[in-house]
């Protein structure tokens, strides 16, 4: 109907109305553009806070799992430890020394690779419409740190499992919690077997206490922040022995 009018005041050379109706025509399809625009920036926004609140979530969930990993970790460290200070003794405690090297050989926790909300936002393209700055955190801690901590997690546990298979399973007769032979030599075998695992705990509790969680911890509170929610950021663990 507009565009009739302005057909007909064309003819009758009335400008004044020409170019206001023209305005009045250009004016709504810029607003037309502009609400599509808005309505899709919303939308896109309403999926990315839905994806960002599972991530945190995730994150949340992989926190605690971290946290455990290093708590066991930790108690694996001090047995070894305590372990290798009864061997020191003239006369050591066998039974003591079995029940560390069973703590030892039990409490080896490391994390395992799983799917996220991160390969989703990646995949539907919606870190691009995430804060630089918050959007740097989530891409170092999922595309760098994790699967860094991952795949030293996995290194650990090839070389645990040879150890223990190679060397404890040698020298230490698990069924009657006592050396597998008398000899000096198979002693000090055993000995650096053990300290072997207690190497590979300490490096891993290292990286993820003191490298993994408190990234983990800043990543929870800026996404809370962000989203306006809020999330109890647990205590730091620092990686060594549990309490009693």
């Amino acid at each position: 109907m507009i565009l009739h009018r302005l057909a007909e005041h064309l003819k009758a050379q009335n400008w004044t109305v020409v170019a206001i109706e023209f305005l009045i025509v250009v004016a709504g399809v810029y607003i037309g553009v502009f609400l599509g625009a808005a309505r899709d920036q919303y939308t896109l926004q309403g999926a990315t806070r839905v994806s960002l609140n599972n991530l945190l979530d995730d994150l949340i969930a992989d926190r605690a799992e971290t946290a455990f990993v290093v708590e066991r970790q930790g108690a694996r460290i001090a047995a070894a430890e305590a372990l290798d200070a009864e061997l020191e003794k003239a006369a050591p405690d066998f039974q003591r020394v079995h029940d560390d090297l069973l703590t030892v050989v039990y409490n080896n926790r490391t994390l395992f690779p799983r799917t996220t909300y991160y390969e989703a936002l990646l995949r539907e393209g919606e870190l691009d419409t995430v804060p630089a700055g918050l959007r740097r955190q989530i891409n170092h801690l999922y595309g760098y740190r994790l699967p860094a901590i991952v795949h030293s997690g996995a290194m650990a546990d090839q070389n645990d499992n040879l150890v223990y298979t190679v060397c404890i399973g040698r020298y230490w007769d698990l069924s009657h919690a006592r050396p597998a032979s008398d000899v000096a030599a198979d002693m000090t075998h055993f000995r650096n077997c053990v300290r072997s695992l207690h190497g590979f705990s300490q490096y891993y509790a290292d990286r993820t206490g003191t490298q993994m969680l408190p990234e983990m911890d800043k990543l929870i509170a800026n996404l809370a922040s962000e989203l306006g929610r809020e999330a109890d950021v647990p205590t730091p663990v620092t990686p060594g022995p549990p309490g009693p």
